[in-house]
């Protein structure tokens, strides 16, 4: 009897020590991840038209472009999954703002939008932390800043 009891103790210890980290985790879930930053040193109008031609290479379709604001939206194709029977596509937000004379500092979002698949909610749009096409992304933007300028 002392051994069950002894067994259920330290069960429930186990499991409240796993807890201290569930709020942070769901509340993670929830919440918008934040951009992913680079500091270029090129001029703002420059650096917006290196990342209108980026997404462009990365064959995304431009959905939303503000010059004036810096912001720029693009969408991938609309990629199907028939093992889940679901479709996914991704969305790259990029913001182009001076951070000084001859600095742009570059702010991007990746969000990916499945619908169908195993949940019938419709479509779940998440905002990834981490994901390739932020790499792939800021890679080809510095490779078409090094281009040489069309004449």
């Amino acid at each position: 009897m002392r051994t069950l009891f002894l067994s259920l103790g330290l069960a429930a210890l186990s499991f409240n020590a796993g807890c201290s980290y569930l709020p942070t985790r769901v509340s993670e879930r929830f919440e918008s991840a934040p951009a992913q930053e680079r500091v270029l040193t090129h001029e703002r109008a420059k650096v917006y038209a290196a990342v209108q031609q980026t997404l462009e290479r990365m064959r995304f379709r431009l959905a939303r472009t503000a010059p004036s604001q810096g912001d720029m939206l693009g969408r991938s194709q609309i990629v199907s999954n028939e093992a889940f029977a679901e479709k996914i596509q991704y969305e790259i937000e990029v913001n182009v703002r001076e951070f000084g004379p001859t600095e742009t500092k570059v702010s991007v979002w990746v969000r990916e939008q499945i619908e169908g698949g195993l949940t019938t909610e419709g479509v779940s749009i998440k905002s990834l932390r981490t994901h390739g096409l932020y790499d792939t992304f800021f890679l080809s933007l510095e490779q078409v800043l090094r281009e040489p300028a069309a004449p």
